[in-house]
């Protein structure tokens, strides 16, 4: 049994091709809640084929030393039980795709500080996979799900041909469930892939946070240099702050009348953000039609913001 990805409280293993995620609940803190995520796996199971389906679930004593509480759990604590999901094993994520399409420029062609890599993936192959992605999120979000942590990690591949799978439901919300609607948990998603309203702490988010990461992941495909769009770095790491000063920049700083929802944030209020139109967008390689779509999923306003269906006719005109 092979060690391939872990989490928080995870851990996942590739046996006889399939993955198994091996998880502790009682080591769990929120947003991750092991049953929430296989209620909702039960619940999309076999429905749509760009979500993943869950083969079988049990629980087994942990065969895992003790010792090793860093990941697991608070020092001291002993979990003698974990929950075992069984999806089909992917081998491939869209970051592996991805880093496939980078190509090394000859050290006597970059300028001092600049990229040293060329980012050639295909803009057609691009689009494809989003569609298919935001297929996948328009029937959740129709049952009521956020994904929440929409990544290039966690979408996953069977070849490097075959349809995009959307994988862990590790942190996603579910309408009805003990996390109220208009009190949902901002500390979700990963670095550059959040969206602006959760920067903010604007915690009446719905499942537009899903389409701005999606929208985020496209354009990331369509860089020059093969980095995201968005950068969060900073000297001695990352900062959100820096990355909320990036998307300003790159798309232009938001008004009270283009995103009306921020308004009244003390956050944003306070912090004196200078002007800019925006125009990175631009920058990103492609036709017309992917930047069409992008200013569609990378709108401020939720509530302007395309919803999944919208990405999905999109993306199949013109």
């Amino acid at each position: 049994m092979k060690e391939i990805g872990r989490g928080l409280f995870s851990r996942v293993y590739e046996k006889n091709n399939r993955a198994l995620k091996c998880i502790r609940p009682g080591a769990q803190r929120p947003p991750h809640n092991f049953a929430r995520e296989l209620a909702i796996l039960q619940e999309v199971k076999g429905h749509h084929p760009n979500i993943v389906s869950l083969l079988d679930h049990y629980e087994e004593r942990d065969p895992f030393d003790s010792s090793d509480d860093e990941m697991w759990g608070d020092s001291g604590q002993v979990f003698t039980k974990q929950q075992v999901l069984v999806f089909n094993y992917y081998p491939y994520t869209l970051e592996d795709l991805a880093k496939g399409y980078h190509k090394a420029i000859f050290p006597t062609l970059i300028e001092p500080g600049g990229d040293t890599m060329r980012n050639k993936f295909p803009e057609e192959k691009a689009i494809e996979i989003i569609t298919a992605v935001a297929s996948g999120l328009e029937y959740i979000h129709q049952e009521g799900i956020i994904h929440r942590d929409i990544k290039p990690e966690n979408i996953m591949f069977k070849t490097k041909d075959s349809e995009p799978v959307l994988i862990d439901f590790g942190v996603s919300w579910k309408d009805g469930g003990s996390e109220k609607a208009d009190e949902k948990i901002t500390d979700v998603g990963t670095g550059v892939w959040r969206a602006p309203e959760l920067l903010f702490g604007i915690r009446g988010y719905d499942d537009k946070v899903d389409i701005w990461s999606l929208g985020c992941i496209l354009a990331y495909l369509l860089t020059r240099n093969g980095k995201p769009f968005f950068s969060n770095e900073v000297q001695d790491g990352v900062s959100d702050l820096r990355l909320v000063a990036d998307i300003f920049e790159k798309l232009g700083t938001p008004s009270a009348k283009t995103w009306p929802e921020v308004a009244c944030v003390p956050a944003f209020e306070s912090m004196n953000f200078s002007e800019t139109q925006g125009n990175g967008l631009s920058l990103l390689r492609g036709t017309q039609k992917s930047k069409d779509i992008l200013q569609e999923m990378l709108k401020y306003s939720a509530h302007k913001r395309a919803s999944a269906a919208d990405v999905v006719e999109l993306s199949r005109t013109n």
